[in-house]
Protein backbone atom coordinates (compact mmCIF):
# COMPACT_ATOMS: atom_id res chain seq x y z
CA UNK A 1 0.00 0.00 0.00
CA UNK A 2 0.88 3.75 -0.85
CA UNK A 3 1.29 6.81 0.97
CA UNK A 4 0.11 10.07 -0.21
CA UNK A 5 2.82 12.41 -1.06
CA UNK A 6 1.39 15.18 0.84
CA UNK A 7 0.95 16.31 4.59
CA UNK A 8 -1.32 15.72 6.55
CA UNK A 9 -2.25 18.68 7.25
CA UNK A 10 -5.38 19.12 4.95
CA UNK A 11 -7.20 17.23 2.15
CA UNK A 12 -6.07 17.30 -1.68
CA UNK A 13 -8.12 16.95 -4.59
CA UNK A 14 -7.25 13.78 -6.57
CA UNK A 15 -7.44 13.86 -10.60
CA UNK A 16 -6.98 10.49 -12.74
CA UNK A 17 -4.86 11.97 -15.80
CA UNK A 18 -5.06 10.98 -19.39
CA UNK A 19 -1.94 10.24 -21.36
CA UNK A 20 -0.62 13.13 -23.49
CA UNK A 21 -1.63 10.93 -26.47
CA UNK A 22 -5.15 9.99 -25.73
CA UNK A 23 -5.80 14.15 -25.18
CA UNK A 24 -3.77 15.35 -28.23
CA UNK A 25 -4.41 12.55 -30.96
CA UNK A 26 -7.79 10.97 -29.38
CA UNK A 27 -5.63 7.32 -29.14
CA UNK A 28 -6.10 5.74 -26.25
CA UNK A 29 -3.17 4.14 -24.29
CA UNK A 30 -4.59 0.45 -23.14
CA UNK A 31 -2.66 0.43 -20.00
CA UNK A 32 -1.67 3.90 -18.76
CA UNK A 33 -2.68 5.61 -15.31
CA UNK A 34 -1.41 8.29 -13.71
CA UNK A 35 -2.72 10.66 -10.99
CA UNK A 36 -2.36 14.48 -10.29
CA UNK A 37 -2.51 16.40 -6.75
CA UNK A 38 -3.80 19.69 -5.90
CA UNK A 39 -0.96 20.94 -4.08
CA UNK A 40 0.07 25.00 -3.14
CA UNK A 41 2.95 26.67 -4.49
CA UNK A 42 5.74 25.86 -1.76
CA UNK A 43 4.18 22.14 -1.01
CA UNK A 44 6.59 19.45 -0.34
CA UNK A 45 6.49 16.10 -1.59
CA UNK A 46 6.57 13.04 0.04
CA UNK A 47 7.94 9.42 -1.03
CA UNK A 48 4.89 7.28 -1.02
CA UNK A 49 6.94 4.21 -0.96
CA UNK A 50 9.91 3.14 0.50
CA UNK A 51 12.59 2.50 -2.51
CA UNK A 52 15.89 3.73 -4.10
CA UNK A 53 16.14 6.44 -6.20
CA UNK A 54 16.89 5.50 -9.42
CA UNK A 55 16.53 8.79 -11.40
CA UNK A 56 16.21 12.48 -11.14
CA UNK A 57 15.72 15.52 -13.09
CA UNK A 58 15.76 19.15 -11.12
CA UNK A 59 17.08 22.06 -13.72
CA UNK A 60 14.45 22.36 -15.96
CA UNK A 61 13.37 25.97 -15.59
CA UNK A 62 9.27 26.55 -14.68
CA UNK A 63 6.60 26.49 -17.73
CA UNK A 64 5.67 29.52 -19.96
CA UNK A 65 2.23 30.59 -19.26
CA UNK A 66 1.46 30.30 -22.98
CA UNK A 67 2.81 26.84 -23.12
CA UNK A 68 -0.24 24.14 -22.26
CA UNK A 69 2.07 21.03 -22.19
CA UNK A 70 5.53 20.14 -22.35
CA UNK A 71 7.39 16.83 -21.61
CA UNK A 72 10.29 18.31 -20.28
CA UNK A 73 9.53 18.39 -16.31
CA UNK A 74 11.69 17.89 -13.38
CA UNK A 75 10.86 14.44 -11.70
CA UNK A 76 12.24 12.25 -9.36
CA UNK A 77 11.90 8.33 -10.15
CA UNK A 78 12.07 5.79 -6.91
CA UNK A 79 12.50 2.24 -7.76
CA UNK A 80 10.85 -0.08 -4.91
CA UNK A 81 11.88 -3.74 -4.24
CA UNK A 82 9.14 -5.41 -6.05
CA UNK A 83 10.51 -4.20 -9.30
CA UNK A 84 8.00 -1.62 -10.09
CA UNK A 85 9.07 2.27 -10.50
CA UNK A 86 6.79 5.37 -9.15
CA UNK A 87 7.73 8.49 -10.83
CA UNK A 88 7.04 12.30 -9.26
CA UNK A 89 6.45 14.92 -12.18
CA UNK A 90 6.23 18.85 -11.47
CA UNK A 91 9.14 19.63 -9.15
CA UNK A 92 10.51 22.43 -8.59
CA UNK A 93 13.98 23.30 -10.05
CA UNK A 94 17.16 23.26 -8.10
CA UNK A 95 14.52 22.08 -5.20
CA UNK A 96 15.00 18.27 -4.97
CA UNK A 97 15.64 17.03 -1.68
CA UNK A 98 17.51 13.39 -2.80
CA UNK A 99 19.92 12.67 -5.30
CA UNK A 100 20.27 8.94 -7.28
CA UNK A 101 21.38 6.32 -5.64
CA UNK A 102 19.49 7.70 -2.21
CA UNK A 103 17.43 4.90 -0.13
CA UNK A 104 14.17 7.09 0.79
CA UNK A 105 11.49 6.05 3.40
CA UNK A 106 7.69 6.15 2.89
CA UNK A 107 7.14 9.62 4.14
CA UNK A 108 10.24 11.05 3.63
CA UNK A 109 10.37 14.60 1.76
CA UNK A 110 11.96 14.21 -1.51
CA UNK A 111 10.78 17.65 -2.74
CA UNK A 112 9.06 20.54 -3.55
CA UNK A 113 5.99 21.33 -5.69
CA UNK A 114 7.03 23.03 -9.10
CA UNK A 115 5.95 27.14 -8.96
CA UNK A 116 3.82 27.29 -12.39
CA UNK A 117 0.48 26.35 -13.17
CA UNK A 118 -0.71 23.10 -14.94
CA UNK A 119 -3.91 24.01 -16.83
CA UNK A 120 -4.63 26.79 -13.64
CA UNK A 121 -4.14 24.52 -11.12
CA UNK A 122 -0.35 23.64 -9.26
CA UNK A 123 0.05 19.80 -8.95
CA UNK A 124 2.14 16.81 -8.56
CA UNK A 125 1.87 14.32 -11.06
CA UNK A 126 2.51 10.71 -10.41
CA UNK A 127 3.01 7.22 -12.22
CA UNK A 128 3.32 3.76 -11.15
CA UNK A 129 4.83 1.49 -13.81
CA UNK A 130 7.02 -1.42 -14.36
CA UNK A 131 9.21 -2.85 -17.23
CA UNK A 132 7.18 -4.89 -19.89
CA UNK A 133 9.24 -7.67 -20.31
CA UNK A 134 7.01 -7.90 -23.74
CA UNK A 135 7.92 -5.06 -24.88
CA UNK A 136 11.77 -4.40 -23.64
CA UNK A 137 13.27 -4.52 -26.76
CA UNK A 138 10.61 -3.08 -29.19
CA UNK A 139 10.99 0.30 -31.20
CA UNK A 140 7.24 0.46 -31.86
CA UNK A 141 5.73 0.18 -27.90
CA UNK A 142 6.85 1.77 -24.76
CA UNK A 143 9.05 -0.56 -22.93
CA UNK A 144 6.57 -0.01 -19.37
CA UNK A 145 3.14 -1.31 -17.99
CA UNK A 146 1.39 1.07 -15.89
CA UNK A 147 -0.74 0.19 -12.93
CA UNK A 148 -2.85 1.89 -10.33
CA UNK A 149 -1.45 2.21 -6.55
CA UNK A 150 -3.49 1.72 -3.49
CA UNK A 151 -3.63 4.54 -1.19
CA UNK A 152 -3.46 4.72 2.45
CA UNK A 153 -5.98 7.27 3.87
CA UNK A 154 -7.45 8.98 6.55
CA UNK A 155 -10.99 8.38 4.87
CA UNK A 156 -10.26 4.59 3.84
CA UNK A 157 -7.59 3.40 5.84
CA UNK A 158 -7.91 -0.13 3.85
CA UNK A 159 -6.69 1.35 1.23
CA UNK A 160 -8.77 2.67 -1.96
CA UNK A 161 -8.21 3.49 -5.36
CA UNK A 162 -8.11 7.27 -6.53
CA UNK A 163 -10.79 8.90 -8.29
CA UNK A 164 -10.86 11.97 -10.10
CA UNK A 165 -12.59 15.13 -8.45
CA UNK A 166 -12.37 13.54 -5.04
CA UNK A 167 -10.61 14.98 -2.01
CA UNK A 168 -8.46 12.65 0.03
CA UNK A 169 -6.67 13.57 3.54
CA UNK A 170 -3.03 12.21 4.12
CA UNK A 171 -1.52 9.84 6.88
CA UNK A 172 1.30 8.08 7.89
CA UNK A 173 1.00 4.96 10.00
CA UNK A 174 3.75 3.12 11.43
CA UNK A 175 2.69 0.33 10.27
CA UNK A 176 2.79 1.70 6.02
CA UNK A 177 6.07 3.52 7.00
CA UNK A 178 7.74 0.31 8.46
CA UNK A 179 6.14 -2.24 5.67
CA UNK A 180 9.22 -2.75 3.64
CA UNK A 181 12.08 -1.64 5.90
CA UNK A 182 14.55 -4.35 6.22
CA UNK A 183 15.83 -4.75 10.34
CA UNK A 184 18.56 -2.57 10.46
CA UNK A 185 16.97 0.19 9.05
CA UNK A 186 13.49 -1.14 10.83
CA UNK A 187 15.43 -0.77 14.89
CA UNK A 188 17.18 2.85 13.67
CA UNK A 189 13.74 4.33 12.71
CA UNK A 190 11.54 2.77 15.67
CA UNK A 191 14.44 4.62 17.87
CA UNK A 192 14.56 8.04 16.21
CA UNK A 193 10.86 8.55 14.66
CA UNK A 194 8.25 5.82 16.06
CA UNK A 195 5.21 7.65 17.23
CA UNK A 196 6.21 10.80 15.31
CA UNK A 197 4.45 10.06 12.17
CA UNK A 198 0.75 9.55 13.17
Amino acid sequence: MYLLPFSPQKPHRAAVSKSITEVVLGRKVADFYGLSFSMNKGDTVYAARRGMVSQTVGNIDKYNDNVWFSSETNFIEIFHQDGSFMRYNRLKKGALLVKEGDEVEAGQPIGIVADDAFEGSTVVQLTAYYLSKANAFSDTNHSFTYFAPTFYTQETPEGTLMQSLTFYTSAWPERIITQEMPKRVLKKWKTAYSGKQE
